[in-house]
């Protein structure tokens, strides 16, 4: 398994369900330190959660969207670039679930997705993800 090859925490924070979790959840979010948090998002791991829960969905048809704005990074250390270029191979290759890249402001995605898209600028996002789903995903 690809991530057998790899040990990274991933971290994941999931509000209890409940009277005041939503007002938790906001507390949470704004005490987290923004730069530290995000230093640590390892691409692959992202990916490969995000895989794993749709596999899990009763749907026929699984599509990833993976929004990126560069290379793969993560303050873990460790062959990141390998590892994600890795992880989304190995999906590609299983066929259960599409995965698509979509740059924003960067070209990258085109190093590491199959199928990938490229926003020049972020107030594209919205326009270029209801063009991606019509194209790709409403057949």
């Amino acid at each position: 398994s690809i991530a057998q090859d790899y040990i990274i925490p991933f971290r994941v924070i999931t509000p209890a369900p409940g009277p005041g979790s939503a007002d938790q959840a906001r507390d949470v979010l704004l005490n987290m330190n923004a730069g530290s948090y995000m230093s640590q998002n390892c691409d692959g791991d992202s990916v490969l959660f995000a895989y794993h829960r749709l596999l899990a969905q009763p749907t026929k048809r699984k599509v990833l969207i993976v929004l990126s704005d560069g290379s793969p990074a993560s303050s873990k250390g460790g062959d990141i670039v390998s590892y994600t270029s890795a992880v989304i191979k190995a999906i590609e290759a299983d066929h259960r679930v599409d995965i698509i890249g979509v740059g924003i402001m960067d070209r990258n995605v085109e190093r590491f997705y199959k199928h990938h898209e490229h926003i020049k600028k972020a107030d594209e996002i919205e326009s270029a993800l209801l063009k991606l789903i019509e194209k790709k995903i409403v057949v």
